[in-house]
């Protein structure tokens, strides 16, 4: 009975073989992941039906032939898909993780998630490798909808940017329509009062005008006079709308990526320079540089190494392996021609020193020019990422590169920073904080293309605001853009950007002054503190030019000049050429004339300045 027993015994253990073969291989065919199997020398061993049902290969198109064959040679597009394969074998150690794109035979493409990794069979106490295992499944549909989903986000965000951009057109428009409303109404009023006084006395102004001028006598009293014209300040303005920035800001990026550990500042405050903001956990930073030590060491040995090659010790033992050959082969065939030793040992002799000559030959070459500056390059690289790495951790705290308030970043769309707080991831790179300084501000705002001809470099500028309208600030213009901008959709008016400077503050505006707040600016466009002003009715139109009529200095006659207008006011006119100060304009007075009966004969008519 033992011995019946100890009989059976293989046979149950080879069906419990065959069993677990079946069972696993079922488990491998209703896989919804992809699973491909390669031997050492690069056979495909193992394709199941979801990997040919994902890459569009049948099972038997690629088994029993090279990885190469497949998908390197066969089917050139597919490098990332390839590259993480081989990654998995020039790198037993480390098993591969990517997201790689896949183009079919039928030229479609898929995204796949790839790992990969050495399979291991165990042979005595250790494990040997026997083959690579590569897992993948098809993602394609949840990286669509991540798109579409970014993609919507982008066009959320550019929604909302045009809206803003729309309010501010729209706020700046509704202040130009006021002011036009206010001078429209002035205007009509005017008129109407001009044309009532004219319709009233201009039969009798005209006669003694003609009058005047033909010398048939004087004018009687209250009806003409003379005006005296004297230099008056005159400026002209443009109102806009901005928001208040800071004079300037130095941006704080990540040093690297990892996770905030500890924040020592609180927005709004001040810190000193070189004071700590944020300390960075450098888990992360610490195993990639052990790596990069790791790499440096190793890559310094090959160095170090191949530049004393030809005195190495793989080189000592090629020579000495071809001399013990070379002897050898001269015994053989001493002992050949004596006819002691047949000649296939002799032959063999031969050929093991050729191979010796050969290994010797390719041993040498490892330490040509062209190798050892390979080598050098890897060296130099490894270098390089231990010195970037290492000054990356030197960052882990970061400081206040200068000395101002902490502030949220004022950048548009996706350069708007996160709010910086403990355990907040961040990527290398990413906007942190800025420090803005507050000794002074800018205020940035957009310009038509109706007004921006009219604005100049250092053009005077006042700022008021809601927020402080008995404090309103003196700047300058020192940026304007030379290219419009439009929204996304095209539509709207081509603003152009436009930055005005505070240079300084006062202690009380800084207490009520803070950044982000909205301002109104008044942006001097023309400023004449000695401007020659003379009333409306003293320009007359004569064809194309203007004519005013000038009282003698000598002899009290009045005779018509040619002059130029520049700017008008309400109820002024500039006089750019024609006339000096001092001169005496004929103008029309008493309670017809454009300034009423209080103008004295005599001509000494004061006109308000623009500001009265």
């Amino acid at each position: 009975m033992p011995e019946e027993g100890l009989r059976g015994a293989p046979e149950r253990t080879d069906s419990m073989e065959e069993n677990a073969t079946v069972f696993y291989k079922n488990v491998l065919d209703n896989m919804s992941d992809g699973v491909m199997t390669l031997s050492l020398n690069g056979r495909i061993i193992m394709f199941n039906p979801a990997a040919s049902a994902i890459l569009g290969l049948s099972p038997e198109e690629v088994i029993d032939k090279t990885f190469a064959e497949i998908f390197i040679m066969e089917m050139e597009d597919n490098d990332e898909f390839n590259q993480t394969v081989l990654d998995a074998v020039y790198q037993a150690a480390v098993g591969q993780n990517a997201t790689a794109s896949f183009r079919r035979r039928d030229n479609s493409a898929v995204t796949l998630s790839v790992t990969s990794s050495y399979l291991r069979s165990a042979e005595g106490e250790s494990e040997a490798p026997a083959g690579v295992i590569v897992v993948f499944n098809d993602i394609t549909e949840i990286v669509t909808l991540q798109d579409a989903e970014k993609e919507l986000n982008r066009q959320l965000r550019d929604a909302y940017r045009d809206l803003e951009e729309s309010n501010k057109t729209l706020n700046a428009a509704l202040r130009k329509v006021q002011v036009v409303r206010i001078v429209v109404t002035l205007c009509v009023v005017v008129l109407f009062v001009g044309v009532g006084l004219y319709s009233w006395n201009g039969g009798i102004v005209k006669k003694q005008a003609l009058s005047l001028m033909e010398g048939q006598g004087t004018p009687p009293a209250g009806r003409l006079g003379a005006y005296k014209v004297e230099p008056r300040s005159l400026s002209s303005h443009i109102s806009l709308a901005g928001t208040i920035e800071p004079l300037s800001e130095i941006n704080v990026i990540s040093p690297f990526q990892g996770k905030i550990k500890e924040r020592y500042f609180e927005y709004g405050s001040f810190v000193e320079k070189g004071a700590p903001l944020l300390v960075m956990d450098t888990s992360e930073m610490e195993i990639k540089l052990r790596e990069a030590r790791s790499s440096y060491i190793k890559a310094k040995g090959e160095y170090e190494a191949r530049k004393a090659w030809n005195s190495g010790t793989e080189v000592l033992r090629a020579r000495r392996a071809f001399a013990s050959a070379e002897n050898k082969l001269k015994e053989s065939k001493l002992l050949y021609e004596k006819g002691i030793v047949p000649r296939n040992e002799y032959e063999t002799a031969r050929d093991q020193q050729v191979n010796q000559r050969e290994e010797l030959e390719t041993v040498l070459k490892k330490g040509s020019k062209e190798n050892v500056r390979i080598v050098q390059f890897e060296y130099e690289n490894a270098k390089s990422r231990l010195d970037q790495l290492e000054l990356q951790m030197a960052q882990a705290v970061v400081r206040a590169p200068v000395g101002g308030i902490v502030i949220q970043p004022t950048g548009k769309g996706e350069e708007k920073s996160k709010v910086v707080e403990r355990g907040v991831s961040v990527s290398q790179g990413d906007l942190l904080l800025s420090i803005g300084d507050l000794d002074g501000l800018t205020v940035k705002t957009t310009v038509d293309e109706v007004d921006i001809g009219k604005i100049k470099m250092g053009q005077k500028v006042t700022v008021t605001g809601d927020a402080f309208l008995s404090i309103p600030l003196q700047g300058t213009v020192t940026h304007m853009s030379s290219q419009a901008k439009r929204s996304s959709t095209g539509a709207g008016v081509p603003m152009f950007d436009l930055q005005v400077t505070i240079h300084s503050l006062t202690p009380e505006q800084r207490k009520v002054v803070k950044v982000g707040m909205s301002a109104n600016l008044q942006v001097c466009v023309y400023d004449n503190p000695k401007a020659l002003l003379i009333p409306f009715g003293a320009v007359r139109t004569k064809g194309s030019a203007h004519v005013v009529v000038v009282r003698d200095q000598k002899t009290g006659e009045p005779r018509e000049r040619e002059v130029k207008t520049g700017i008008t006011t309400i109820d002024a006119v500039e006089i750019t050429e024609g006339l000096n100060a001092g001169d005496e304009v004929m103008v029309e007075t008493g309670p017809a004339g454009a300034f009423g009966s209080s103008a004295a004969p005599t001509g000494r008519q004061r006109i308000p300045g623009p500001g009265e």
